[in-house]
Formats: C-alpha cells, sequence, structure tokens
C-alpha cells in the first residue's frame, strides 16, 4: 500500500471520528444552526464552565497533550502527519483565526473549532495509524449516545463494519469507551479500534488502525500518562 493510499485512508477516518456532522456541524460557520433536539439529548449550555480546552504539540516523534494528560511517542516506521495536512482536514476558516498582537501572524483558535486533529501517524507501509481527535458537542451527549451516532455515521462510510463487544479500556491510565470493528476500506481489510472519552463538553476519540493483534499491541504502547 503506497502513501498515498494510506493518507487517503487515514484522512477518511479521521472525518468520521472527528466530525460526526449531524451532531456537531464541523468546523463550519455554524451560524443559524440550532442543533439536534434528539430523544435522550438537550442543547448545551451557554453557561457551561471556562472552556480549559488547550491543543497539544507535536514534533517528528512524539506527541504531548496537557489537557489529555497523556503522550505519544511514533514507533519504528511511523510518520508523523504535517499541519497543513490535518488543518485542509479540518476545514479551517478565516472565522477561526486571529492576529497575534507580537508578531502579526495569522494564528488560529483550536479552542473555537468544533473538530480539532491531534495528531495522526500512519505506517506508509502496511496503512496502521493512530489518530487522535478532540470535539466540542454542541449538544449534551454521554459516550454511550456519542458510540451510537458513530456507529451510524460508520454504516454511511465503511462497508459493512463487523463489531465486537462495546467495553472498556484503560490507556495511559484513562479509562475509554472501546469500540473495535473489521471493515474494508479502499479494498484493504483492516481492523480499527476507536476509544471515546468524554471531558468537559468535548469527546476525545482514537482511532487506531491495524491488520493484526500484534500490531495493536505495539501501537498503543506508544501512549503513556504525563
Amino acid at each position: 500500500m503506497n502513501f498515498k493510499k494510506v493518507l487517503s485512508c487515514s484522512l477518511g477516518v479521521m472525518l468520521v471520528c472527528g466530525a460526526l456532522m449531524g451532531c456537531t456541524g464541523g468546523n463550519k460557520n455554524d451560524a443559524g444552526n440550532t442543533g439536534a433536539n434528539n430523544s435522550g439529548t438537550t442543547q448545551a449550555q451557554s453557561t457551561q464552565a471556562a472552556d480549559t480546552y488547550q491543543r497539544g504539540t507535536r514534533t517528528d516523534k512524539e506527541f504531548t497533550s496537557e489537557w489529555l494528560g497523556l503522550k505519544y511517542t511514533l514507533s519504528e516506521g511511523m510518520i508523523m502527519m504535517t499541519d497543513e495536512q490535518m488543518e485542509q482536514a479540518m476545514q479551517i476558516g478565516s472565522e477561526h483565526m486571529y492576529e497575534d498582537s507580537k508578531t502579526g501572524q495569522k494564528m488560529i483558535d483550536y479552542a473555537k473549532l468544533n473538530s480539532v486533529y491531534e495528531m495522526a501517524a500512519t505506517k506508509a507501509d502496511s496503512g496502521e495509524s493512530v489518530i487522535i481527535t478532540v470535539e466540542k458537542m454542541n449538544i449534551t451527549l454521554n459516550e454511550d449516545q456519542y458510540v451510537e451516532a458513530l456507529k451510524a455515521q460508520l454504516k454511511k462510510t465503511t462497508s459493512t463494519p463487523i463489531y465486537e463487544d462495546v467495553k472498556k479500556r484503560e490507556v495511559a491510565g484513562i479509562e475509554f469507551t472501546d469500540v473495535t470493528y473489521s471493515m474494508t476500506k479502499n479494498g484493504v481489510k483492516l481492523k480499527q479500534t476507536m476509544l471515546i472519552k468524554k471531558k468537559d463538553n468535548r469527546i476525545i476519540g482514537i482511532a487506531i488502525t491495524y491488520r493484526s493483534e500484534e500490531a495493536f499491541n505495539s501501537l498503543i504502547a506508544g501512549f503513556a500518562a504525563l
């Protein structure tokens, strides 16, 4: 599998994980968007506590997030996706940018984005990847409701996913909801584990794509608590 196909596959996963469009509206200007009002959900309140979210930092080999309370170190053969590639996927508009008072440069205000791609790293030879997204919820969903919305979105974009039982999994000292399934993407059969965690008014999503349990164990071993 060449790198372009891996990148295409990874971006597709990112869009599923980080932008459940029916729930959050992605990163487009949401003026006039009244949000959903489905059974079991309520409109998010404007009186929420102060937003503490900060996007993590990345190097070629490591991702660190104080807000998430974890870091990820790339294993041999993994390639970190660039800022330009992730910003393109996030569909960032001018309404999400501000001018730095010291440098005069245009900067992205990540706290205002509905969907933020924290990091994405792939193995170009196999298509295996680790992708971390953070999604701001415009409606109130718990983790179970988010998982059901995720499954509905995957049904539209993935060829007949075969699910394992949903369970809890601890990663870097944090308990996530584990949604694991088999899928076919770009003609390639893969497994994917989606780790879901709600924090404040945001959903953390970690998508791990792999071909074998040995590969999964190697990929997830890169996580560590701060």
